[in-house]
């Protein structure tokens, strides 16, 4: 888990940083460790299924504390990964949004309800490039 958290400590603690309204803390600069931690985690769980084949002949990444060790080191690991993937897909929506607003309010403006008021409303997407840890983007 050590391994997992070490690996994804520029998502999974700025996140709670993020969280907190405390802004960024630079963990990207850990971002030469992450593929040598997640090997380690690995090295880890391949050694930890060895030895418990040895001594008790169980897999150990399918016995309940195996198995929630791996996963949350996994998702650990994983979480940049994850989380640049939940961006993309929240930057798609909102660029496919602001698009179908542009045509949907392209007209001479007017309320299809009696009664409404007119509202305007605008939205900016900013496209921010250069910033390494995806919890920042």
């Amino acid at each position: 888990v050590t391994g997992g958290l070490l690996s994804s400590s520029c998502c999974i603690l700025q996140l709670a940083l993020n969280a907190l309204s405390l802004g960024c803390a630079g963990f990207a600069v850990l971002d030469p460790v992450r593929w040598p931690a997640r090997a380690a985690t690995l090295c880890f769980v391949v050694w930890r299924s060895v030895v418990e084949w040895q001594t008790s002949g169980l897999l150990w990444p399918l016995t309940p504390h195996g198995l929630l060790v791996l996963s949350l080191a996994s998702v650990l690991a994983f979480s940049p990964e994850l989380l640049r993937l939940t961006n993309r897909r929240r930057r798609r929506r909102r660029q496919a949004a602001v698009a179908t607003d542009g045509i949907a309010s392209s007209g001479n403006g007017c309320s299809a309800a009696v009664g409404l008021e007119k509202t305007t409303s605008a939205a900016i997407l900013l496209d921010v490039r250069g910033v390494k840890c995806e919890a920042c983007a």
